[in-house]
């Protein structure tokens, strides 16, 4: 099947532990911004794209402080829903979820086109 990508996944999830499997993702859509991304209007600003603050809390080892990150990692978030299972299985999304996410030492955005440009710009350097 030429719309799936075996990916090989190494994810450090908390107190250093190594979670590692391969899973199928599929590659048809490329476009982030057209993966259902019309984000309510209590995750990020219409009029400036800019996504909405919350109080910062722990969840699975990650500090999550914006209401996407919550929508992206928090499976008890009301927001959660905005991406269904089929939408999380995208390569585009998994690109977009890392950078969102990052690290450690992640520098966050304040505006979620800021993402939408880097996951497009990433997107396709890795596939072709």
């Amino acid at each position: 099947m030429d719309n799936i990508l075996k990916c090989h996944i190494l994810s450090f999830v908390a107190h250093r532990q190594i979670l590692e499997c391969l899973i199928d993702l599929k590659i048809t859509v490329s476009d982030i911004s057209k993966c259902h991304l019309n984000f309510s209007l209590d995750i990020v600003v219409p009029e400036t794209k800019s996504i909405k603050m919350m109080l910062e809390e722990e969840v699975k080892g990650i500090v999550v402080g914006d209401k996407v990150r919550e929508c992206l990692i928090n499976e008890e978030s009301e927001h959660y829903s905005i991406f269904n299972e089929e939408e999380r299985k995208e390569f585009v999304f998994r690109v977009f979820e890392h950078l969102v996410l990052g690290g450690a030492m992640c520098q966050y955005e304040d505006k979620i086109t800021e993402y939408y440009e880097q996951t497009k710009q990433l997107y396709k350097s890795l596939v072709r």
